[in-house]
């Protein structure tokens, strides 16, 4: 369910571009590249305090970082046309999936008033990818702004009831679990911490992997599939849904869309 807190913020982000950006259509795409480009340092960061390394901001992107965009010795424009660079050079960043190439494909910053962007980044700072329900409520209300929230459906299962079934299922370390349709893999995130609250703490997370269709594997990023030594929690692409039950026994356990 959409919290106040969420709503209000995405609300008061709208407030401050309806001035620059009057289009409800721009608004939404502007606050969804604000999100996913500072949900993206969230996982770096979340990386790191790990003991991992930075998989989206690295080489010559680490200038883009979040913390970088906010640094106070930055003046207005400094700030502008770091944050505009950024965004619209994020299509050339081969250290981040290819799905997030192409959202950023044509990506422009639309105003050139610093104070504006000011208020629309510290309000967009206000969010943190701390957990998928909330990207998953933003997501669904920004959609809703649109009036396209009839046509589109149910865009995720709530929080409530994903922590049921996977206590249901009951994931234990050594299996591998599969949601062949993960979204903002609330499954798989609840069933790693499942794992982990009945596991040992001393779990170590590894890179993590995308597992193709026919078998090849790409660096993905560290919040979408968790694998361990003792644990693995995978994100599997499937193109054609006819190509599911050919993996189905391969998996422990299964959450079916």
């Amino acid at each position: 369910m959409l919290d106040a807190e969420t709503k209000g913020r995405i609300d008061s982000a709208r407030d401050i571009l309806v001035g620059k950006v009057p289009d409800p259509k721009s608004q939404v795409e502007q606050i969804t590249i604000a999100l996913i480009y500072k949900f993206m340092d969230d996982m770096d960061r979340s990386s790191e305090e790990l003991n991992g390394k930075a998989t989206f901001f690295t080489g010559d992107f680490k200038k883009y970082r979040w913390a970088n965009l906010l640094d106070k010795r930055l003046g207005g424009h400094e700030r502008l046309i770091l944050y505009a660079e950024g965004i619209e050079k994020m299509d050339e960043n081969k250290n981040i999936p290819q799905l997030f190439r192409d959202i950023f494909k044509g990506v422009f910053l639309p105003y050139r008033d610093p104070e504006t962007l000011n208020l629309f980044l510290k309000e967009i700072n206000g969010f943190s990818y701390d957990h998928s329900e909330r990207l998953g409520d933003a997501y669904e209300y920004l959609l809703s702004v649109l009036g396209t929230q009839g046509d589109a459906g149910q865009f995720r299962t709530p929080r409530h009831i994903i922590d049921f079934i996977v206590a249901v299922v009951d994931p234990k370390k050594n299996e591998t679990v599969l949601d062949p349709a993960c979204g903002t893999a609330g499954f798989l995130i609840s069933a790693f911490k499942h794992i982990m609250g009945i596991s040992d703490r001393r779990l170590l997370i590894s890179d993590l992997k995308k597992e193709t269709q026919d078998g090849s594997h790409a660096i993905s990023n560290q919040q979408s599939t968790i694998r361990n030594r003792q644990s693995a929690i995978e994100w599997v692409d499937f193109p054609r849904r006819k190509s599911y039950i050919s993996f189905v026994p391969s998996f422990e356990r299964i959450f079916f869309p």
